[in-house]
């Protein structure tokens, strides 16, 4: 696996072929806790929005990850962010 911290960062679109990748990112970022937590409820009856994810990439490994849900808050139609994922590697 190539240094994360000396290559390019490449930040694109999220797309199907990256599932491994970011199943990945979100063992290492937040470990198996994360299915416990309220967002992920949230996550099971909101619509996945692939239009407005994205993935940081480097070394061919995905490296950060940002994504967005449709929700509604009573009748009104609101974006549900996350997860909101960095490799540790990465972080500031």
């Amino acid at each position: 696996m190539a240094d994360i911290h000396e290559t390019e960062t490449v930040i694109r679109p999220e797309t199907p072929a990256d599932a491994a990748g970011i199943q990945a990112l979100l063992d290492h970022a937040f470990g198996p806790g994360r299915f416990v937590k309220v967002s992920e409820r949230v996550r099971e009856f909101a619509r996945f929005r692939p239009d407005l994810s994205f993935c940081a990439e480097a070394g061919g490994e995905i490296v950060g990850l940002v994504r967005l849900w449709d929700i509604h808050i009573g009748a009104i139609p609101a974006l549900f962010l996350g997860p909101l994922a960095v490799h540790t590697g990465r972080r500031l």
